[in-house]
Order: structure tokens, then C-alpha cells, then sequence
């Protein structure tokens, strides 16, 4: 697309202004639009998007097919004059699907019309969600954050476990923890990061509107020592296989997944379980959601209390009377 305003196609045209530029520049890709098919722009978009992003999206994509929401046999013209609202609207109306399953869907469509619109130039509109009241697309649907969250008694069988599997893969789990991260904030370790002599490891974590924040995190000497028998006198990532690639997220999931049932902790344990088992202890070790949020990065209280998995009822009127 960047290609047809030739000198050649100027000289032919005689254009003369800006304007008149961009008239026959939105021609000719109107023209070329009618050409291609929205299934061959959905594979080159899919291939934009992370590996595991692409194989849910995809699957997404599939689902809106059956359900009549997405053509992929018609052209991209013909995609451009739908009314993407609507089919947002559509979507959140579908039943039989949980609200989450149907917000994952929006969110999918949603994504797949910004990128044409920025792709073809903004000769698509974009699907906008809705922001009012009751009809709003996206929402909070737990009020707690349903991820299961281990104890200190689970968590120790867990690393016994998984260090039987691959000690690498446990160590990984125990920085995790100590620190309340993602796994690919571990992953994405590199020896620059790390201070030795006050045992702190730095975390960058990249956020939203191009800010970014920094974590500090204390381990023990056991874990410093751990780090360094891996790392030997190498710089670099901290974690890597033998080929010399960064451990994939796939290989920490599989592990994870084994070491947990073999530990017979009573549900899957996955790598998002040890940043809720870490938020879940602090909490009930009574620290306070500023002092969390200094560890886990989360950007408001709110994140933090998600977590909180104690009763309702549980709370300071069963320790103070405020009047007798």
C-alpha cells in the first residue's frame, strides 16, 4: 500500500495538492481492496500478534465464523462497509457464553479493526466499545481474582517437586514468588539487572502510554547463590537453554503443571499461580497494599485487594467495638 503513490503515478495524474494525493491514494486502495480477501488479512494480522495471542485469536476468529459474526470468504471492500458496532453488539449478545468469553471475543474483533484502520489508513472505521451504563463491553466480572493461590505448606511441596523435574525451571518459580512476578518478567532477566552485594534483583516492567516502572526485589544468599552457580561468569540472559535461546513460557507452564500435580496440590498449578500465591500470603501476613505494590508492581490498591480471599465477615468489627 505504501507503494502505489509513485513519482510515476504524480506525473500521470498531475496532481497538485495534497489533497487530490490523498483522493487518488483512497481510489486505488479502494480498488485494491475489492481484490483481496479479509481471510488473507486475518492470517497476516494473526502473524503479528505473540504466539500465544495468535493461537486464541485465532481459535476466536473460528468461532465467530460458525457463529456468522466474521466472512472470511468476502472481500476486504466489502469487510470496510460493515458496521462494526454492531457486530460488538452482536457479540455481547450471543448466549451461552460466559461474559468473559464473550468479552474476549469483542475484544478480539476490536483489535482486528484497529489494525486494519492503521494498516489501510484509516479507510476502516474502528469497532469502538461502549462505555455506558449497563451496555458497556467491558466490565469487572469478579469482584476477586479467581486464580487459586498456594499456601507456604503447598508451595514447599511444589518446589520439591519441580526441582526433581528441572532445578532451573524451580529456580525460576522461586524468584517468581519472592517477588510476586510474571514468569515473563523472570524470563526476560538479564545479568545486568541484578545487584550481588545487596542481593537485589531489578525488574522492568513496560506498561501503558509509554511509561515505565521499575521493581527492586531482595533474595536470600541461598537463592544469590543458586543464580550464580547458573550463571557462572557468563553475562547475558539469566536463563537460557542449551541451544542458547530464552527458556520459553511453554516449557515453565508444562513443568509447573507436573510438578503441582505431583505435589497433589488440589488444582493446576500455572505460572500466574505463584504472583497470586505471593500477593495472597502477603495480605494475610498483614502487609499493607502500598507496601505490595512496591514488590508486585500492581498500579493501584484496588489490583491488591482482588486477592484478598478471606470472608466477608472477617474484618475489624469482630476485633473493635465502636460503641458499647
Amino acid at each position: 500500500m505504501g507503494k502505489i503513490m509513485t513519482l510515476e503515478v504524480v506525473q500521470e495524474h498531475k496532481i497538485e495538492s495534497q489533497a487530490q494525493a490523498k483522493s487518488l491514494r483512497d481510489k486505488i486502495a479502494w480498488q485494491k481492496m475489492e481484490m483481496l480477501s479479509l481471510d488473507s488479512i486475518i492470517v497476516e494480522w494473526l502473524e503479528t500478534l505473540s504466539e500465544r495471542t495468535k493461537v486464541n485469536y485465532k481459535s476466536g476468529i473460528s468461532k465467530l465464523t460458525e457463529l456468522g459474526i466474521i466472512n472470511p470468504f468476502i472481500s476486504l471492500q466489502s469487510f470496510s462497509l460493515v458496521n462494526h458496532d454492531a457486530a460488538i453488539d452482536r457479540i455481547k449478545q450471543l448466549p451461552d457464553l460466559k461474559e468473559t468469553t464473550k468479552q474476549a471475543r469483542a475484544a478480539l474483533y476490536i483489535s482486528f479493526t484497529r489494525y486494519l484502520s492503521r494498516r489501510f489508513k484509516g479507510m476502516f472505521s474502528k469497532a469502538t466499545p461502549s462505555r455506558e451504563g449497563n451496555e458497556k463491553t467491558f466490565f469487572r466480572v469478579h469482584e476477586k481474582v479467581v486464580t487459586e493461590a498456594m499456601n507456604l505448606q503447598q508451595w514447599t511441596a511444589f518446589f520439591e517437586e519441580l526441582e526433581k523435574l528441572n532445578i532451573r525451571d524451580a529456580l525460576i518459580g522461586k524468584i517468581a514468588l519472592q517477588g510476586g512476578k510474571r514468569i515473563r518478567e523472570v524470563l526476560s532477566l538479564h545479568s545486568e539487572q541484578i545487584d550481588w552485594k545487596k542481593r537485589e534483583i531489578t525488574f522492568h516492567q513496560s506498561k501503558t502510554r509509554g511509561v515505565s516502572k521499575q521493581t527492586i526485589i531482595t533474595y536470600s544468599e541461598s537463592i544469590m547463590k543458586q543464580l550464580k552457580d547458573l550463571l557462572g561468569e557468563g553475562e547475558g540472559y539469566l536463563f537460557i537453554t542449551t541451544t542458547g535461546n530464552v527458556v520459553m513460557l511453554t516449557q515453565i507452564s508444562r513443568n509447573f503443571a507436573r510438578a503441582g500435580k505431583a505435589a497433589k496440590i488440589p488444582f493446576k498449578v500455572t505460572p500466574h499461580v505463584l504472583r497470586a500465591s505471593a500477593v495472597t500470603y502477603l495480605k494475610q501476613q498483614g502487609f499493607s497494599d502500598s507496601d505490595i505494590m512496591k514488590i508486585t508492581g500492581h498500579s493501584s490498591g484496588e489490583m491488591i485487594r482482588a486477592y484478598d480471599k478471606s470472608e466477608r465477615a472477617d474484618n475489624p468489627t469482630k476485633r473493635v467495638n465502636l460503641v458499647m
